[in-house]
């Protein structure tokens, strides 16, 4: 799969048809003066248009698919290769911050095993956006997940955004406070196909948590989280 930018292209067709012309003129037996202004004018044009022209090389996009699956695709552009999803590149992240009666703060973490690592993997609830709806807005689908994955709906605040690993792939996640957070009936545990062990862990006793299941052979700890924690101790008194 290759793409080539309007701007390659409309060089090569400004240069075929200008030095068509420019023949022309030139084997004329006529105007053999114009001919060569024309010429000149021509040359000048397609040397400036030549030497310009690195600055429309971010809008070239040629990219090669090197192999794909039902739900990969491994590409490559300038000798580096990647991989893209084939149904979405949007997740949204949720960080939801519980707050009772008595105003005492916990989140809510969960603990999913990981095929490609081999190993459980505790983060915040997060998935793909868009993978069965594209026309499912962040919000909506970041909504769904948080009762998929943990069974509440809640107030989602936009936080941040980002690539997950920009060397690798063209992935971008979107992180959302969750408070205001109310228990649904149905949803948790995740939507059928994974095994979601939810933890709801004070806020105060977090990192300390934390600390302890890494020490878990069989445990690791997304990275992301602690993105999430800097956002909450950061606004937690500003927007609840």
């Amino acid at each position: 799969m290759r793409q080539i930018s309007t701007a390659l292209i409309l060089w090569i067709i400004y240069t075929v048809i200008f030095l068509s012309i420019c023949s022309v003129m030139i084997f004329s037996p006529y105007n053999n003066t114009n001919a060569a202004i024309c010429l000149c004018s021509i040359c000048f044009i397609s040397i400036v248009f030549y030497y310009c022209f690195p600055r429309y090389k971010k809008d070239i996009n040629i990219s090669t698919l090197l192999y794909e699956s039902k739900y990969l695709r491994l590409m490559e552009k300038d000798g580096w290769d990647y991989v893209e999803r084939t149904n979405t590149n949007k997740i949204a992240y949720i960080v939801p911050l519980k707050v009772d009666k008595q105003g005492n703060e916990s989140l809510l973490f969960i603990k999913k095993f990981r095929v490609p690592l081999q190993k459980y993997v505790i983060s915040f609830p997060a998935g793909l956006i868009g993978d069965h709806d594209k026309n499912e807005s962040m919000i909506v689908g970041a909504q769904r997940e948080l009762v998929e994955e943990v069974g509440y709906t809640g107030k989602l605040r936009p936080i941040t955004r980002g690539p997950t690993s920009a060397g690798l792939s063209n992935e971008i996640i979107d992180f959302f406070l969750a408070t205001d957070l109310q228990k649904q009936i149905t949803g948790g545990k995740g939507d059928g196909t994974e095994n979601i062990e939810v933890f709801e862990i004070p806020l105060h006793k977090a990192f300390a948590w934390l600390d302890g299941q890494s020490y878990l052979r069989d445990c690791l700890i997304d990275s992301k989280v602690y993105l999430g924690l800097y956002f909450v101790s950061k606004w937690v008194n500003i927007l609840i």
